[in-house]
């Protein structure tokens, strides 16, 4: 079971990465309509990507919490979206760049498990 805490952590790590590298380039690729969005629009970029971008950063440092973050910013851009436009949004897709914050919340959860056992 210990040897799969670092695997777990650089798990989470990697594809966090990779996920906010995705997520970046979806954030840039607005940047030149930025004057175009709408109020909802901007409020709906500061929970996703931005918001699950700061809470994978942080989950570098404090994995519960940066996971949280994480969730928590997932959930307010899926109501938020729900409260705009009466619809949640179509297909995965913003749930599957969310998968690092589980990681590193599995990560966390294990590691404690792990900490309980050997005190």
């Amino acid at each position: 079971m210990t040897s799969l805490i670092p695997f777990l952590k650089w798990l989470a790590r990697a594809t966090s990465v990779v996920s906010i590298v995705l997520m970046s380039l979806f954030f840039i690729g607005t940047t030149d309509s930025i004057a175009s969005l709408h109020l909802r629009d901007i409020i709906l970029m500061l929970f996703f990507p931005a918001g699950v971008i700061a809470g994978m950063v942080r989950s570098w440092f404090y994995p519960l919490n940066g996971s949280i973050i994480s969730f928590f910013s997932l959930g307010m851009f899926y109501a938020l979206n729900f409260y705009f436009s009466g619809a949640f949004p179509a297909g995965p897709y913003f749930l599957i760049f969310t998968i690092p914050a589980l990681l590193f919340f599995i990560y966390r959860y294990v590691t404690l498990n792990v900490l309980s056992k050997t005190e």
